[in-house]
């Protein structure tokens, strides 16, 4: 029995209790998209992205847009996974838009921190001729 005991605690001290994926990282002003678009490269791929309405408002419907090219070309990329996170726990934000024309657009909301936190970080995986590509972003939620 108490071999049983120890066993379910170690199971329970082995469970992942975090409702979505944790991704922070320390903080690019390039990669924040706060007050104003941003455009970053990912290897060979170039992102222009951008949230509206600004403020960004927790509670509020958003919109990210985003554009993928390379070079001067736009490009079709596949499997656009989008996720969204604090560095608490605030759930399981994950978004899998198409991509049409070179360009997506997704409508989100996130809650609002009870502990008046304010960054988000915001994940963009997404692959292209067989390789797989990813970016971390930034906003803050204004009240």
């Amino acid at each position: 029995m108490v071999i049983l005991r120890i066993f379910l605690l170690i199971i329970l001290l082995n469970v992942e209790l975090f409702a979505g994926e944790r991704f922070t990282i320390p903080y690019f002003p390039e990669r924040d998209l706060t007050n104003a678009p941003a455009k970053v490269k990912v290897e060979d791929i170039t992102l222009d992205l951008n949230i509206t309405p600004r403020p960004i408002k927790a509670m509020s419907r958003q919109t990210i847009y985003i554009r993928f090219s390379s070079g001067s070309e736009y490009i079709n990329v596949e499997n656009v996974v989008i996720k969204f996170n604090m560095k608490m726990d605030m759930g399981n934000f994950v978004y899998k838009p198409k991509v049409s024309n070179g360009a997506l657009t997704q409508n989100f909301i996130v809650p609002k921190c009870i502990f008046l936190d304010k960054r988000w970080y915001t994940k963009i995986e997404f692959s292209y001729k067989g390789r797989s590509y990813q970016q971390i972003l930034f906003f803050d939620v204004k009240e």
